[in-house]
């Protein structure tokens, strides 16, 4: 393997953006998995989204409750819907205050877990690439391994994979997450 060859696997090109980079560095299968992480993650925002949507409900029911008014169409669908309609305004407040309670903090605690094992995934990616790095770094001859510094060559096989690899594909899963809905 040349010298040239190595730096190529290191060096981003610059039509190429970084994400799709670090992307193809990891295995087909692997990808795979990822990306069925994210479509789970992006939709336990579905549950960040029913649980406001639920307070958005206990604030018309406490705002027609304390002006004596009658509830909307919507909010009185909803309430049916839950089967709510035979308890006090109390009642109903606190149950739909209760869901959405649970609905937020569920969600949290799954994304917690998804999170944390997909990081752990993408570190035994970034040791998989590591490793053919190092591979492939012992399979030059002699005199190649000298082109770059050895603080160099230690940080692009160690520190820099992993930066590569969880950095910039874990920090973009996580932004994702944020953003999806």
């Amino acid at each position: 393997m040349k010298p040239s060859d190595l730096k190529k696997l290191l060096v981003i090109k610059k039509k190429e953006s970084t994400f799709l980079f670090a992307f193809s560095k990891i295995e087909k299968k692997a990808r795979i998995r990822f990306l069925l992480a994210q479509v789970l993650q992006t939709l336990l925002s579905f549950l960040d989204f029913l649980g406001v949507a639920i307070i958005g409900v206990m604030g018309s029911l406490a705002i027609s409750g304390v002006s004596s008014g009658a509830i909307g169409d919507r909010v009185y669908k909803v309430i049916s819907l839950l089967h709510l309609d035979n308890l006090s305004l109390q009642g109903q407040i606190s149950t739909l205050g209760l869901m959405s309670a649970i609905f937020l903090v569920s969600k949290t605690i799954f994304s917690y877990f998804i999170t944390r094992k997909t990081l752990l995934f993408l570190s035994f990616q970034s040791a998989n690439y590591s490793t053919n790095l190092m591979k492939k770094l012992l399979s030059r001859k002699m005199s190649g391994l000298h082109k770059n510094s050895i603080q160099t060559t230690i940080y692009n096989v160690t520190g820099g994979s992993n930066s590569l690899i969880v950095g910039v594909v874990g920090g973009w899963f996580s932004l994702f997450s944020d953003i999806a809905l």
